[in-house]
């Protein structure tokens, strides 16, 4: 009998489905089919159920219907010939476990050296209008691109945008504006120390203009003014002081008067107590 040898590689159902066809077809033609899968051979013989066998029993049938059997092929180790020595087997040397190499230290790269080109970079950067005129492609009523001009407000420069346009921080532009000689007075970079000033001072005029003109959030103008520009709340007090000015001599009479009246106050004391004495004598000689 013949056999036809199937091969499946999974079990979705398209799978299965043209695989049953397969072997419904050639049982109809009076063939087995094998169906080679993960678990081993199924042998589909019509009119009998299905049978499994090992996977190395049943291979692709000759066209004579005999089938074929593999067998391993072994081979017998060689003896060695009398009266000689068997050689010594030679083990491989073993190769020491490899250990990973250590990563190698990222250097840290250093800072960019100060040039003076940086200067007329720092007020470039920062001598910028609040705002700028654009040219914008648009469509107009009837579909057609038409090229129309529009203003937007430019992005506000900082000291850490222009640091990192140079690959350095904004303290090293700090270091470099204040950096002095030896002598501990006289400027390293006078120039750029003068550039880093006035930077500041054209970036403190953005956000006056920016801010007054309502180009910027209000909140975001205030807080820049505040903590950029210098700006403080101005707190208003009004104190009220009462100033007399006298001369000596009416010094000297108010202090003669309460003198006067003090003096009076103790005679006033002095007799009412001696009253009271002779009142009590009084009673007694009675």
């Amino acid at each position: 009998m013949a056999t036809k040898t199937i091969t499946t590689g999974g079990r979705r159902a398209g799978k299965t489905t043209a695989m049953n066809d397969q072997v419904a077809q050639a049982n109809a033609k009076g063939a087995a089919a094998a169906v080679v899968g993960r678990e081993g051979v199924t042998v589909h013989e019509p009119g009998k159920k299905p049978r499994k066998v090992p996977r190395t029993q049943v291979t692709d049938a000759p066209k004579d219907g005999k089938e074929k059997r593999t067998a391993a092929r072994k081979t017998a180790a060689k003896s060695p010939a009398k009266g000689k020595a068997a050689p010594k087997a030679v083990k491989p040397p073993v190769e020491p476990a490899s250990t990973p190499a250590p990563a190698a230290k990222r250097p840290v790269g250093r800072p960019t050296v100060y040039r003076d080109e940086f200067c007329n970079m720092l007020l470039s950067f920062f001598r910028i209008d609040v705002e700028r005129e654009v040219e914008v492609t648009k469509q107009d009523k009837d579909g057609k691109p038409v090229t129309v001009t529009e203003t937007v407000v430019n992005r506000f420069p900082t000291l850490e945008r222009f640091a990192d346009s140079i690959n350095v921080t904004r303290q090293t532009l700090h270091d470099w504006a204040t950096a002095v000689e030896s002598d501990g007075t006289t400027l390293k970079h006078p120039e750029f120390s003068y550039t880093y000033a006035r930077a500041r001072d054209l970036q403190a005029a953005l956000i006056q203009e920016g801010g007054m003109g309502g180009l910027y959030e209000s909140r975001f103008a205030t807080l820049a003014a505040k903590n950029l520009a210098g700006w403080r709340d101005q707190v208003e007090q009004t104190v009220t002081a009462t100033v007399t000015q006298a001369t000596v001599d009416e010094l000297d009479a108010l202090y003669a008067d309460g003198m006067a009246q003090a003096e009076a106050g103790r005679n006033a004391v002095a007799a009412r107590r001696q009253a009271r004495e002779e009142a009590q004598l009084a009673g007694q000689g009675k």
